[in-house]
């Protein structure tokens, strides 16, 4: 087994390496690093006239003025060491009043499926990648509200100035949704049309844009494209063009000859388990051991766990789940279940997760740059539900899984919302949230495909495979019967959507389901032989 580290030929602990970032202010403005980044954010903050300094005198009565604080912050490449050391100065939001000081918002954000269809499909299609980012991205947008902030520690000009606002700024609670929708004006007036199924992608004919707050991914046919939209976007936004992705949005982009393209996130992962001290615990195989039995706190059989270090350890493992790690989603949201009141057997599951993810922190996601048997990207889905899996509430859990040609860029592990009566039931409920999913997915994938102009993507129905014939029986015949007339018609649509071919329902041996591993925990062999399948691999040169 060949480590990313090992791959890089990195060593990760150097002595600038260990730095740590600031716990107040009188440390920063005492670090000559720290100090010259402070005052080139607060050059940038000038140059973009993000504010003008009135007297205090000058606010209309009544008015509040907001506090601002500085935020220090390594930033690190790709290869865990020291990039640069950035100061924000960030307005302090949660004073500000609604109607008054912001009014709207919310702000899109890139969904992570729809960035591994765009990776997927790109190498499929052999298409090229771009990465660019925004510098003080959120200055760029214009206030339409009267905000006045106090003068910057360090940099104040007496004691009765304060700013004014013309510009947003950092910790503003509209900040998000004005750079937002700055963005993909300044994309729009370049020829851009958003997209009808991800508000944060913007296609065009032979280039599309996905935006994930201030970082960009530009997928194109050819360099020149993508060249001439990179000159573009420089002549409205200071912006970094960083060539082809290396480090996306905290995940390690790795190529291969065939122009496939795979993702890690082993720095997170050493981070995480370097935090907790379980670097040199015992590995083991399986995130979770099948057969094991999970119920809420009794503090009369179980001893109480540390809630906010098992909440941080969570947070952390489902960030990493929903990203590049789908063979941890099962065991992951179960323990998330305990959240509110863990014990410190939920505590040594989660432990055990941990050790297994850092064990296996070499395993990568692959996106495949050829698509199996079909020359067209093919969507496909799998379905499977385990019956009555919760002790407490008796509900069942619902696992799916989505495959481009045969890269997975979608996946779900979750409770059900509801009690089944039967397992039919449950595996009816698991295939109509799987349904929906396939649906969105296809329409997402037809439109790209429509709008660069360049391919047609077939008009057959998106396949979803599941392991139950009787489920497969009720979606495909809509007749009414005694164990299925009691359900839901938020469920009763999937039988439509076959009838109107948009979705096709089809059988598959449980031990060839890959959403299996989504629903329960299994015995190594069968684990490792449907993590197979997910793509998960280890990168060899």
């Amino acid at each position: 087994m060949i480590k990313i580290g090992q791959m890089l030929n990195v060593t990760r602990t150097t002595t600038d390496n260990v730095r740590s970032e600031p716990k107040c202010f009188a440390e920063a403005w005492a670090d000559d690093d720290w100090r010259i980044s402070m005052e080139d954010e607060i050059n940038s903050l000038n140059m973009n006239k993000t504010w003008t300094v009135v007297d205090v005198a000058s606010i209309p009565y009544g008015r509040r003025i907001i506090r601002c604080k500085w935020v220090w912050k390594i930033k690190r490449d790709e290869l865990g060491q020291i990039a640069r050391y950035k100061s924000r100065l960030v307005a302090c939001g949660n004073a500000q009043e609604a109607g008054i000081d912001f009014q709207e918002t919310f702000a899109p954000v890139g969904r992570k499926e729809s960035l591994r269809l765009l990776l997927a499909w790109a190498c499929l299609r052999k298409w090229i990648s771009r990465q660019v980012d925004v510098d003080t991205a959120f200055l760029y947008g214009k206030l339409d509200e009267e905000i006045y902030m106090h003068m910057p520690r360090g940099f104040s000009q007496g004691p009765q100035s304060v700013c004014k606002l013309h510009k947003s700024i950092y910790g503003l609670k509209q900040a998000p949704r004005i750079w937002y929708y700055t963005l993909i004006a300044a994309l729009k007036e370049i020829g851009f049309q958003s997209s009808c199924h991800e508000p944060c992608l913007l296609v065009k004919t032979g280039i599309m844009v996905y935006i994930y707050v201030d970082d960009m991914l530009i997928i194109a046919e050819d360099s020149t494209l993508a060249d001439e939209v990179v000159l573009q976007l420089q002549s409205k936004f200071k912006i970094k063009d960083l060539g082809r992705p290396t480090y996306l949005l905290r995940h390690h982009v790795i190529y291969e000859t065939d122009g496939s393209i795979m993702l890690s996130q082993v720095n997170s992962i050493e981070e995480l388990a370097e935090k907790f001290g379980f670097e040199s615990s015992k590995p083991t195989s399986v995130p979770m051991s099948p057969g094991i039995i999970l119920k809420s706190f009794d503090p009369s059989t179980h001893k109480p766990a540390e809630k906010e270090k098992y909440q941080s350890l969570l947070g952390s493992l489902q960030y990493i789940a929903q990203c590049t790690r789908p063979d941890i989603a099962y065991a992951v949201s179960v323990l998330s279940q305990f959240c509110q009141h863990p014990s410190i057997c939920h505590w040594n599951q989660a432990k055990k997760v941990l050790v297994y993810l850092y064990h296996s922190r070499n395993l990568l996601l692959k996106f495949n740059s050829k698509g199996g048997k079909a020359a067209e990207p093919i969507l496909q889905g799998y379905s499977d539900s385990d019956y009555a899996a919760c002790p407490d509430s008796r509900r069942s859990r619902t696992g799916y899984v989505f495959m481009l040609g045969n890269s997975v860029i979608s996946w779900k592990s979750s409770k059900q919302k509801r009690i089944s009566t039967s397992t039919c039931e449950a595996e009816y409920y698991a295939l109509s949230e799987a349904g929906k999913e396939g649906i969105h997915l296809n329409a997402l994938l037809t439109e790209i495909e429509k709008n660069v102009g360049r391919f047609t993507v077939g008009t057959s129905p998106v396949s979803i495979l599941s392991d139950n014939q009787s489920t497969l029986a009720v979606a495909k015949n809509s007749a009414s019967h005694n164990k299925t007339k009691h359900i839901d018609v938020t469920h009763r649509w999937i039988q439509e959507s076959v009838e109107l071919k948009e979705l096709s329902v089809d059988y598959v041996p449980t031990e060839d389901n890959v959403a299996d591993i989504f629903t329960k925990a299994l015995p190594k062999p069968q684990f490792e032989k449907l993590r197979d399948l997910l793509g998960l691999c280890v990168y060899k040169e």
